[in-house]
């Protein structure tokens, strides 16, 4: 419930590999490795698409098209389960003991990373920053914001 609140509306997984947003240049961002420690991959998890919006405290970001999320479950040592959503291109991580809690993680992690990339000014990012704040741009139809 908390994953649906969060994310908006959702589609099942899906087990292609089309890609949504694309590389265009080798010197163009690439995406960070995953963010999840050493431990024992139980299996990788499905992609989820994302149809139209995040949401993060009281900003709403919609979406373009849709937004594709990489789920892994792995096993840590102690044997507590792990879930690690990421995105192929845009440098958004997030993890929590189970896929509601990654998930929200995720969108918290969203947030950051705009306001980081996107919302300063741009003398301010060095030439990988300005790709990956295109990056996000390009991800992000509009920006709605509800406290006020």
């Amino acid at each position: 419930m908390l994953a649906a609140h969060k994310l908006g509306d959702m589609t099942k997984a899906e087990d292609g590999g089309s890609e949504l947003f694309r590389i265009k240049d080798a010197d163009e961002y690439e995406p960070a490795n995953s963010v999840r420690p050493p431990s024992r991959l139980i299996f990788p998890g499905p992609r989820m698409q994302i149809q139209t919006r995040i949401f993060a405290g009281v900003r709403r970001y919609v979406l373009k098209d849709m937004f594709v999320i990489d789920l892994e479950y792995s096993e840590e040592e102690d044997g507590q389960l792990q879930v690690f959503a990421s995105h192929r291109i845009l440098p958004v991580h997030g993890h929590g003991p189970g896929q509601p809690e990654a998930l929200a993680a995720f969108c918290e992690a969203f947030d950051f990373q705009w306001r980081h990339l996107v919302e300063v000014p741009e003398d301010s990012l060095t030439d990988g920053g300005k790709r990956r704040r295109q990056a996000m741009r390009d991800a992000v139809e509009r920006v709605e914001d509800s406290a006020g």
